[in-house]
This record gives structure tokens, C-alpha cells and sequence, in this order.
């Protein structure tokens, strides 16, 4: 039973050996495939930038891209400098287009700017004409006031003399009326006179008083003194008969020397007016009015038309310089466009020739550093090829060493080798248990009733087969479960190389 168990310990011994010396080799077995499969990948690489890949790739290989780039390298400074030379006459073109377009609105604007000018000097001398014409209007502007006054004064006359007419025929009447009431009054005088002288007697009577002397006898006594006559007046009555006489003769001979006065100032009015009649005066004065009016009229018109000339000579004075800078602005433009057509000619007979069949020179350089790119990338794809296969090399022979170095024979046999963690404990934990069991086994063997026996003795042969036949079970269960984890192993590493 010890040596069993002892067996069945040193079995589980060296599969855990093994399966902990195939972890060691297995990273450079991975590191091996992934060499392999680094290969792979540079020389699809090498394949795509390759039309044809050679059957053997070495540093020859470099040298000869390196030289190509190289090459063109060289042509990448001159196509730089052909490319900036052709954004020049880019740039000469663009210029040139817009200097045209320029020359083309500034004969535009030349022509608009003659067509419009062309009537100013037509416009200025008409205008001047209509200022002469104004100015000769309002030059008679004093004549036209001096009639008006003259004019005026005279209507002013006639309307005076008209009223002086209505006012003599009023003095007339005035004048008949006195002369009526002054010979009224002059005959109620010479009534009232006779009547006092009549009265003589009548008035002296009533001055009578008895015992007082008659001033005409001196008697004291007036015994039949005289009677009041049917015409009765008295002094008084008499001096107010003189005074309403001399009253009226003073307002007759006022009326008479007011009507003499009126008469004389219509006399001298007549012979200023010269027999002209209001009519005439105000029609006179009606076309002095529209003479003045037309004059002040013509004094703004002369203001507005000299105005009028200023802003068309300064229209005209502008157009001018403007006409005469277009001109310079054409010569100018026609001069610079000449030269840069020139320019731009021989710019493109230049490029022309280092087309090499494109169509400007940015595309040819575009081309060019498409290759350049290419040819870059062809020597890093190369180098990558060279250097993957250097690695893989280097691997597979870490590899060679490692199995020659050790009991396998082929990486699918350190694969195999491998076990499942959950195996690995199990084996660990059998080990330590069967440890156990042989400690148990030795101290039976040890112990005076075992020890004491010579072999000679009849065997319990039930006892002993029945533990070998355990110990066999055992022992054919643990290997038939290392083979089935060491399958699943493989088929989950084929799963995982697949993917």
C-alpha cells in the first residue's frame, strides 16, 4: 500500500512538473505564433504597396526604394517652385481678369460721363442767356419803382381831387345855406330895427316912473304915456338881431373863403393832373405794379440762375476731371494689361513644358507627393517585413531551444501538458492527502505487531486486493480526467486561435 500510494504521489508529482514546465515554454511558443502572425501581416502590407513582390525581400530591396525616394526628393523642390511660379500666374490671371473688368467699367463710367456732359456747355450758355434777360428785366427794376411812384402819386392826386370836388359841392351848400341864413338873419335885423325904432316911444314909457322926470318932456308926471306897438322891440331884441346877423354874415364869408380855398387847391390839382382821369391813373398804376413785380421777380431769377450757372460750371469743372482721370485711369489700365499679358504668356510657355502631361502643375505635384508617400510607405512596409521576419526567426529558435531543452517534442505537446487550474489544485490536494495516507501507512509499519512479521505469514489476500484494486480505480480515474481536460484544453485553444 505504501509503494502504491508513493506511486500513485510521484505520478501526480510529475504531471504538476510537467504541466508548470510547459507554462514556461508556452509564452515563447505564443510568442512564436505571434511573430508568425506579425509576418503574416507586414507581407499583406508588403503586398499592398508591392505590384510584385519579390521571392526573396533584403536590405538590396531598401536600398534601391531609398534610392528612388531619394530621386524624388530632389524633384520635389523643383516642383515646389514650379507650383509657387504657377500661384503666381494664378494670381497674374486673377489680377489681370480684374484689371479688364476694371477697364471695362471705367470706359462704361467714360462714356456715361461724356454722354452727360456733353449738354453742360449748351446748358451754361442758355443759362447765361436767361440771366442777361433777367438782369436787363431787373435793371429796370428803379424805372418800373420810380412809375409806380409817380404813378401812384398822381392816383394819389386824383383821388384827392376827387374828394376835394365832393367837398366843394358840400361847401357850395354850406355856402347857399349861410348865404340863406345870413339874409334871414339880416332881414330879422332890419324887422327887428324898425320895429324898436318903432318902439321908440313904447320903450321909453316903460322906463316911466311917477315922480320921476320924462327924459324926453321932464315932466314928473306921465299921465298918457305911449303903448306898445303891434311891433313891439327892444334894444336887446335889436342886439340880438345884430349878433345872429353878424354871426351869419361871419359864417357866410368862412363858407365862401373855404369854398375860394377848395376851389384853388382843385385848380392846382387839375393842372398837376393834366386831365387825367382815376381810371386811367389806376391803370397806370396797375401795369407799374406788374412792371415792379416782373422786375423783383426777375431779381430772384437772376439769384436762381446765377446759382444754377455756378452748379453747372461746377458740374462741368468735375465732369472734366473725371473725364480726364478715366483717361489716365484707361491708358493706365490698358498699359498694365498689356505688360501682364505679356507676363502671363511667357509665365505659361514656362509651365507648359514641365507638365508632363498634367494638367497644372499642382496636380503633377500632388501626383508627386502621392509617390513620394508610396514610396515611403513601400520602405516602411519593407522594413516592417524585414524586421517581423527577423523577430519570428528569433522566436522560433528560442523555441527550438526551449523544446530541446526539455521532454516535448512539438508545441502540441506542451499544449497538452497544460492543465486546468481546478486540475491543478485537485492534483496539489491529492498529493497533500496521499502525503497523509503515507505518513499513516509508515506508522503501521512501524508499529512491534507489523514490524514483528517475516513475510512467511499468509497474507490477507482479501485485504490487500481490495486496496490495490482501490488504489488502481483511483489512479485510472485520475488519468482519464487529466486526458479529458487536456482535450477541452486543446479545443479551447483552437477556438481561440480562431478567432
Amino acid at each position: 500500500e505504501l509503494e502504491n500510494i508513493r506511486t500513485m504521489i510521484g505520478g501526480l508529482q510529475e504531471s504538476l512538473d510537467t504541466h508548470r514546465l510547459a507554462l514556461l515554454i508556452l509564452p515563447r511558443i505564443e510568442a512564436q505564433e505571434k511573430a508568425e502572425s506579425v509576418v503574416e501581416a507586414a507581407q499583406a502590407a508588403l503586398h499592398e504597396v508591392l505590384a510584385e513582390v519579390p521571392e526573396t525581400v533584403g536590405e538590396e530591396l531598401v536600398t534601391a526604394a531609398e534610392e528612388e525616394l531619394s530621386h524624388l526628393t530632389s524633384v520635389s523642390g523643383a516642383l515646389n517652385e514650379l507650383e509657387k511660379r504657377e500661384q503666381t500666374l494664378g494670381a497674374l490671371r486673377t489680377a489681370h481678369q480684374s484689371d479688364t473688368d476694371a477697364l471695362h467699367l471705367s470706359r462704361k463710367k467714360l462714356q456715361e460721363t461724356e454722354a452727360a456732359s456733353s449738354n453742360l456747355p449748351a446748358d451754361i450758355a442758355e443759362a447765361r442767356s436767361a440771366l442777361h434777360e433777367a438782369e436787363q428785366v431787373h435793371a429796370g427794376l428803379a424805372t418800373a419803382t420810380n412809375s409806380l411812384n409817380d404813378a401812384s402819386t398822381q392816383l394819389l392826386r386824383l383821388q384827392e381831387l376827387r374828394e376835394l370836388h365832393a367837398r366843394i359841392s358840400t361847401a357850395k351848400a354850406a355856402a347857399t345855406l349861410h348865404l340863406a341864413e345870413f339874409r334871414a338873419a339880416k332881414e330879422a335885423h332890419d324887422r327887428v330895427t324898425a320895429a324898436w325904432v318903432a318902439s321908440t316911444a313904447a320903450n321909453l314909457a316903460l322906463t316911466l316912473d311917477t315922480g320921476h322926470p320924462c327924459p324926453v318932456c321932464g315932466s314928473l308926471t306921465h299921465p298918457a304915456p305911449a303903448h306898445k306897438p303891434d311891433a313891439f322891440a327892444t334894444y336887446d331884441d335889436v342886439e340880438a338881431a345884430e349878433a345872429v346877423h353878424q354871426d351869419k354874415e361871419s359864417g357866410l364869408h368862412e363858407s365862401e373863403l373855404a369854398l375860394e380855398s377848395l376851389h384853388a387847391t382843385a385848380a392846382a390839382l387839375e393842372k398837376e393832373t393834366h386831365g387825367v382821369s382815376v381810371e386811367e391813373a389806376q391803370e397806370a398804376v396797375s401795369q407799374a405794379e406788374a412792371s415792379v413785380r416782373v422786375a423783383n421777380e426777375a431779381e430772384l431769377l437772376v439769384a436762381a440762375t446765377s446759382a444754377q450757372i455756378v452748379t453747372l460750371e461746377d458740374r462741368y469743372r468735375a465732369s472734366t476731371d473725371e473725364l480726364t482721370s478715366l483717361r489716365e485711369e484707361i491708358v493706365s489700365l490698358e498699359s498694365r494689361l498689356s505688360e501682364r499679358a505679356k507676363r502671363i504668356a511667357e509665365d505659361e510657355a514656362r509651365l507648359a513644358a514641365e507638365l508632363n502631361g498634367f494638367d497644372t502643375v499642382s496636380a503633377r505635384l500632388i501626383a508627386h507627393r502621392e509617390n513620394v508617400a508610396a514610396k515611403k510607405a513601400e520602405i516602411e512596409a519593407i522594413r516592417a517585413y524585414l524586421t517581423a521576419r527577423h523577430t519570428h526567426e528569433e522566436r522560433v529558435n528560442e523555441l527550438s531551444d526551449a523544446l530541446a531543452a526539455s521532454s516535448f517534442t512539438s508545441s502540441a505537446d506542451v499544449r497538452a501538458a497544460v492543465l486546468p487550474e481546478e486540475r491543478v489544485k485537485e492534483n496539489e490536494e491529492r498529493i497533500a492527502q496521499y502525503a497523509r495516507d503515507t505518513h499513516d501507512v509508515e506508522r503501521d509499519l512501524t508499529s512491534p505487531d507489523i514490524a514483528a512479521l517475516t513475510g512467511e505469514e499468509i497474507p490477507q489476500v482479501d485485504h490487500a486486493q481490495a486496496a490495490y484494486d482501490s488504489a488502481r480505480e483511483r489512479a485510472e480515474s485520475a488519468q482519464t480526467a487529466s486526458t479529458t481536460l487536456s482535450l477541452v484544453a486543446e479545443q479551447v485553444r483552437q477556438r481561440s486561435v480562431r478567432l
